[in-house]
Parts: structure tokens; C-alpha cells; sequence
């Protein structure tokens, strides 16, 4: 057995049973690691026998690991494995203990490893993750030749940050095909000049850029409130003259010393650029939201900050972790002349999703136009843009939830979308959008309009219908309160929004019910939207119908289950043949309520959409002039009459066939 060099005081030495270095009368032991566990980075045999690639592409090394009980990886797997066998109950797993290492991207060479993966290999083919770890060099070490990671920085506003920055910047711009020359742009209406970067001090200001042409930041922030410091009809002169930087909230602040530090004159930023007691202004800049951000050279995204005033330059602090830091034993596999050492330290993902500024609403739209992306967020800085995304110590990151991309023709006017990742990218969008809070509830539309702008322009000629299109509409229509989303289900808006058939008339996280392959039943006769204002074609509606034509029939529903009209009380669940008559009397399957505020009818009517799924929707009282009933979605069903989708759907024939009212034109509002 060898010393682990622990990286961590005393105080802090591991507390764990797994690696007993601390005992209950308070004595400890040093970390020990067994020849075996210590060889992996030092040992070139183990990886270069046993490289594959993953099914993500990155290329892994993949070797067994001790269990030994003083050793710490073998201490580790112990514990894990015991952990993993109680959560399962009464029964012993068999397997064996491996470490993964992963080298992601595009690496130097075969040896620049990026992370370990510490994974119990079960007998019957189940691998179990126990904890994974980052590797980077020691500061002025031998492996710093072949690793491209490096240790993590907490100070994000240091000269050796902004400088690292710029190499990231200088490099997407020259070598990243993805992403979006580093190119002079027209500027919005209005920017913060934020001063020459050859004058000191350097002034601030509000420039009126009348078709001017430049490179320029822009922010993506929480409000968190109204904002004290604003552009309005009576701050408009004094600010064209001078901005007292000491004035502006923190957050804004920060944002104009990056902007400085990154060597760019020009800033947007919402709140100070867009006067905001003007109805025709903010009207203008809205429909313009979406350019601001796809032609900024970067955007700062202050994702940890809940508020104007927090700021986000604040140093950071590693994450509480239950394993040691420690050192061990690297070897340059080119030249194992020269040994070196590496640091291993559990690795704390990014999680998009946690920051604040995920939470709200009008930021999506910030994050997926922007080409590039400075992520201050709650523990690090994270570098995104078309091409990558890694953290500010080089690992890089996975596209989690809450940081995906958009497809590239949305940069590049040349890069074809075709009609079905238009449609799936859209959903994409909703669901992420449906998560998040806007303030003013009247916003549901207009916070994902400069988005929905975008698709427009890609669209080739279709119709935007207050939050679905025309093209897919029938697909569109099968939306539903996420169930796999633990939501209450909620009133809806107070102000009417939208149409009871668009998912932007109800509050809560939304999720779309896939009809792949198996047609429509149902046929959009027309649909229509009231607009409140021409210009803005994705902006507030006040209004929409839309008429279909398909199966209909009614059923009794009870809130969750839908049951045939003719169902016993007491749920029989037999199905009864009488002559040529088949009489149902079971559940048919599953309705979603859409909102809480909808009272639930005795009966309701039915009109099928796709496969086994289609609307509910009950009469309503209309002005409409129609010459026929007026009905308002209440909810989706899925007919689940059969153990397979292909026999629902047979099943789902016969149940409207038998019983229902044949194919009918119908008017829902």
C-alpha cells in the first residue's frame, strides 16, 4: 500500500466509514490507495489494453478495480455496492468494480483524460455509477503537457480569467464552423457605450447607434422586481450625457466591467435601452428581441443571480464533496522518462436547471439565440456556444437539461431545417419555456415571442397560431399537463391569453403525446387568431377558433379515467357482445384535466385526433355565430383498450364506431 497525498487539512480528512480515515475516539489514518488503484494514471498498459468508445463517442479506458478495504477506491466500491444492495432489498448483487476514464472532445492526445468513472459491473449486465472524478495537473507539473483540464478558478474576475476569456472568444471565432462569424453587426436602436478601450477612465453612456455598425455584449438577467434605474421618457437625456456607474444595481454593474475587460465598447442591456413608460417603444424593441441577441458577439448570462442587485462576479466556492481531494502517481505515456503527478477530486456537474435565472421565463429566449454564451452560474463559469461547452477549468460539459442548443440554421442562413426538426425543436422549446415563471401572466405569449419569430423566419411560409403552427397543428393539439412532473394542476390565467385549444391558456409544465406513424383521424378544417396587435404576429392574441372535422362520441369522465356512456356504476371491466353490437363497459383509459378551474361534466364529448388520443372538450356559451354548438377543450384523453399502442388504436376504432356520433364538424374557442 502507498500514502495517498491528501489534498485536504486535517480538519477535513474524509469522515466516512468507506474509507475509515477517521475513527470514532477521533484518531485518523492517511489515505491509503493499494499498487493495483494507484497505477491508473501512471501505468500506460492499463489504458492503451483496453480503449473503446462510448455510445457517446467518447473514447474510455476501461479497467477492473480492488476491493481491498484499506484502499480508497476499494473502500468506495465496498460501500457503494452495500448502499446499491440495501436500496434493492434482501439479495446479494455479484459483479465486479471498474473505473472508466473518458477523455470528451477533441483532446491532445490519447492519454488527455478528462474525468474517472467509478461503476459497479453487475453479473447481469447493469452498471451502477458510484461517483465520478476530475483529473487536472498540480500547478507547474509534467502532466500540464498532456492534460488540457486544469484545477478550478473561483476568482471569476481575476486578469488570468478575462485572459482565458478572450482565448476562448479569439478561438470559437477562428476555428468553430458551428458558430457564427466574429463579425460587425448593425446595433440595436440603443447600446451602453461603456468607453474606448484606450481611454481612462473610461466613460459611460447612452448612444443612439442610427444604423451604426460594431461588435457588442449583451445581458440576460433576472429583474427580480421593478427596476429603480430604468430608460424612461425622463431619464432618456441625462443618460444620453452620462451614467453614473455607481448608480446601477450590481448585477449591471458587473456587466459593464466585463464588458470592459473584454476589450468591447458596446452593451445592451434591456432595462437600460428600452424606455419603459413607452408603449410604441417597447412594442418596436420586442419585435426586435430576437436579432439583439443573435447578433451579439457574446452574451452574459448572470445565472446566479436572483436579482438585479445581487451581482455575479462574486468569487465562487467549491461545492461540499464526501470524498478527499487527493494526489496520484502520472506518467507521460509518450515519455515515461518523466513522471508527474495528477489531482483527482469528486467532479460537481453544472446543473443549468438550478440557477435562478432558468427559472425564469423571458431568459430562454436569451440563451438560445445567443451564439455565445459567458455562464456565470452558482458554482463556475461556463463557456457555450454552438460548437462546445465547458467548464472555465476546461472539462467539458454534457448538454443537460436547461442547456441545450438550437438547431444551426437558426446562425447560418445556408444550414437546411427540415420540417421535422423544426417541429421537435419547437416542442423542445415549449416544454423547457412551460417550466419557467414569467411575472405579469399576460407575458405567457410574449416572453417566448422572439423565440417563436425566429422559427417564424425558418418556418417556409407557415402560420404561428398563439403558440402551435398550422403545419402541425393536428400534433400540436395533443398537449397535456406533464404527469411525469410533479404539479399541482392549476386555475386558469385570470385574463384570457389565449384559446382554450393552445397550450398558452393553461398554467403548468406542458408535455406533447407523440403520434409517430400513426396518422390523423381529424382534419383542421381552418383555425384563426385575433391578434391584438397586426404587427406583432407573435405577440398577446385575444382571440382564435378552430374548426375540425372528425370521429366524435360522447363518454362519461370522472377527472382521471374516461369510461364508456354506458358503463355500470361499479366499473365493470367485461367487454359484451350483443349480435352485431359491442357494448363497452370498462374504463376506457387515461384524461388530463387542463386546469382546475374546469368543472368536470357528467359527460363529455370526445373528438379523436391521432391513434388513441384525442380532445375533450365540453359546449361553451359563444358569440361566435357558428350555426352549430361552440365547445372549449377541457382536457386529452388516451384511449388504453388494448396492451399495445396497435391495439388501442383497433380498439379505439371500434369504441368511436359502435357508439359514437360518426365524423362531425365541431368549432372549439
Amino acid at each position: 500500500m502507498v500514502e495517498a497525498q491528501s489534498e485536504m487539512p486535517d480538519a477535513c480528512i474524509w469522515n466516512f466509514d468507506i474509507g475509515h480515515a477517521r475513527y470514532p475516539d477521533g484518531t485518523t489514518r492517511p489515505l491509503e490507495i493499494c499498487d493495483s488503484c494507484l497505477a491508473i494514471m501512471s501505468s500506460p498498459e492499463h489504458l492503451d489494453r483496453s480503449e473503446k468508445k462510448s455510445k457517446s463517442g467518447h473514447s474510455v479506458h476501461v479497467f477492473e478495480v480492488c476491493e481491498a478495504l484499506n484502499c480508497f477506491f476499494g473502500s468506495t466500491v465496498r460501500a457503494s455496492i452495500e448502499a446499491y444492495n440495501q436500496r434493492l432489498g434482501p439479495g446479494t448483487r455479484e459483479g465486479k468494480a471498474v473505473l472508466q476514464a473518458y477523455r470528451l472532445g477533441s483532446k491532445k492526445g490519447p492519454h488527455d483524460i478528462d474525468m474517472l468513472d467509478l461503476e459497479f459491473a453487475a453479473d447481469n449486465g447493469w452498471h451502477v455509477y458510484l461517483v465520478n472524478f476530475e483529473v487536472f495537473p498540480p500547478p507547474n507539473d509534467r502532466s500540464s503537457l498532456y492534460l488540457t483540464s486544469r484545477a478550478p478558478r473561483y476568482d471569476l474576475a481575476s486578469d488570468e480569467m478575462f485572459s482565458s476569456i478572450k482565448g476562448w472568444i479569439d478561438d470559437c471565432g477562428k476555428t468553430h464552423k458551428r458558430c457564427p462569424l466574429l463579425a460587425d453587426t448593425p446595433l440595436p436602436t440603443r447600446v451602453l457605450d461603456v468607453g474606448d478601450p484606450a481611454d481612462e477612465p473610461r466613460s459611460l453612456r447612452l448612444f443612439e447607434t442610427s444604423g451604426a455598425v460594431g461588435k457588442y455584449v449583451a445581458l440576460s438577467y433576472c429583474w427580480g422586481g421593478p427596476q429603480q434605474v430604468a430608460l424612461t421618457t425622463q431619464t432618456h437625456t441625462q443618460m444620453h450625457q452620462a451614467i453614473d456607474l455607481d448608480t446601477l444595481p450590481k448585477t449591471l454593474q458587473d456587466a459593464v466591467f466585463v464588458t470592459q475587460k473584454l476589450g468591447l465598447r458596446y452593451l445592451w442591456i434591456d432595462a437600460l435601452c428600452i424606455i419603459q413608460d413607452s408603449q410604441a417603444d417597447m412594442e418596436k424593441e420586442l419585435k426586435t428581441m430576437a436579432l439583439t441577441y443573435r447578433n451579439a458577439a457574446i452574451t452574459i448570462s448572470a445565472a446566479s443571480a436572483s436579482t438585479v442587485h445581487d451581482g455575479f462576479l462574486q468569487p465562487r466556492h467549491p461545492k461540499p464533496s464526501k470524498y478527499p481531494r487527493f494526489k496520484l502517481p502520472y506518467r507521460s505515456w509518450e515519455d515515461d522518462s518523466l513522471p508527474g503527478s495528477v489531482i483527482v477530486q469528486e467532479r460537481i456537474y453544472h446543473v443549468p436547471c438550478a440557477d435562478p435565472i432558468s427559472q425564469r421565463a423571458w431568459t430562454l429566449q436569451e440563451r438560445l439565440l445567443s451564439p455565445r454564451l459567458l455562464v456565470y452560474s452558482t458554482h463556475t463559469l461556463v463557456w457555450q456556444c454552438q460548437t462546445t461547452k465547458f467548464t472555465e477549468c476546461g472539462s467539458e460539459e454534457m448538454l443537460d437539461a436547461g442547456s441545450e442548443r438550437l438547431e444551426d440554421a437558426f446562425f447560418h442562413a445556408d444550414k437546411p431545417l427540415d420540417d421535422e426538426d423544426f417541429w421537435y425543436s419547437w416542442i423542445d422549446t415549449v416544454i423547457d419555456y412551460t417550466k419557467r415563471k414569467v411575472s405579469f401572466e399576460q407575458d405567457r405569449l410574449v416572453a417566448i415571442g422572439g423565440l417563436a419569430s425566429e422559427f417564424l423566419r425558418l418556418s417556409k411560409g407557415d402560420t404561428y397560431l398563439a403558440g402551435l403552427w398550422r403545419r402541425n397543428l393536428c400534433e400540436g393539439l395533443l398537449w397535456m399537463l406533464d404527469p411525469s412532473v410533479k404539479q399541482d394542476l392549476q386555475p386558469r390565467p385570470s385574463a384570457y391569453l389565449a384559446p382554450s385549444w393552445s397550450w398558452a391558456s393553461v398554467n403548468g409544465v406542458v408535455a406533447f403525446a407523440m403520434s409517430t406513424g400513426m396518422g390523423f383521424t381529424a382534419q383542421v378544417l381552418s383555425c384563426e387568431v385575433t391578434l391584438e396587435s397586426e404587427a406583432v404576429p407573435t405577440g398577446r392574441v385575444v382571440g382564435g377558433v378552430l374548426r375540425l372535422r372528425g370521429p366524435v362520441r360522447e363518454a362519461r369522465w370522472t377527472g382521471v379515467t374516461l369510461w364508456d356512456v354506458d358503463t355500470p356504476q361499479d366499473g365493470d371491466d367485461r367487454v359484451q357482445a350483443k349480435g352485431e353490437e359491442t357494448v363497452f363497459s370498462r374504463a376506457i383509459g387515461n384524461a388530463w384535466m387542463d386546469a382546475s378551474d374546469d368543472s368536470v361534466p357528467e359527460r363529455v364529448t370526445c373528438i379523436r385526433i391521432s391513434g388513441p388520443r384525442g380532445l375533450l372538450v365540453t359546449p361553451t356559451e359563444s358569440d361566435i355565430v357558428t350555426g352549430g354548438p361552440v365547445f372549449r377543450r377541457v382536457g386529452l384523453f388516451e384511449a388504453r383498450l388494448g396492451k399495445t399502442d396497435e391495439e388501442s388504436v383497433k380498439a379505439c376504432d371500434a369504441w368511436f364506431a359502435c357508439g359514437g356520433s360518426g365524423v362531425q364538424e365541431i368549432v372549439i374557442v
